[in-house]
């Protein structure tokens, strides 16, 4: 197969599975937003009606999109952001293209997991476990991947 197929293929590939991590999240957070914004204690009860195959799917698109952020980082070095691109084309369309992929994927799965963070753990830390384990979980990976982008060390003792 042609390295452009194969290339469009994985930037499609990797497009649709953040749309199914940013719909599947963004749905149990607005679900989150809109019961617990009516009750104004905050209530901290589960929230239901999700079933166990949604939140399943999620937990394991989110670990696939998570993973692939921390693998284009930590190969990445601060001084050449073109390595984080997806699609290996040498003309300027397909770089712009490139970057605009990248500057997207790294933008919704921050706002995600942001969003996940604040309104699974900090707000409603007991509405819908599996988003408070998603903004946990975003919360370690982020971290992660700031220290393998920017190649930071723990000071050893």
């Amino acid at each position: 197969m042609p390295p452009r197929t194969i290339s469009f293929f994985s930037a499609a590939l990797v497009l649709v599975l953040l749309a199914l991590y940013a719909g599947l999240a963004g749905g149990m957070i607005l679900e989150i937003y809109q019961s617990c914004s009516k009750d104004p204690t905050g209530s901290r009860e589960e929230i239901g009606g999700f079933s166990e195959g949604y939140k399943i799917v999620l937990t394991t698109v989110a670990g696939l999109v998570s993973a692939l952020v921390v693998a284009k980082l930590s190969v990445s070095t601060t001084n050449d952001p073109q390595e984080l691109s997806v699609i290996q084309f040498k003309t300027r369309a397909a770089r712009i293209m490139n970057n605009a992929i990248v500057v997207v994927y790294l933008a919704v799965w921050a706002v995600v997991g942001l969003a996940a963070l604040i309104f699974g753990v900090v707000l409603y830390d007991r509405a819908i476990q599996t988003i408070n384990d998603l903004g946990t979980t975003w919360l370690g990976v982020a971290v992660a991947a700031g220290y393998a982008y920017f190649n930071l060390k723990p000071a050893q003792p």
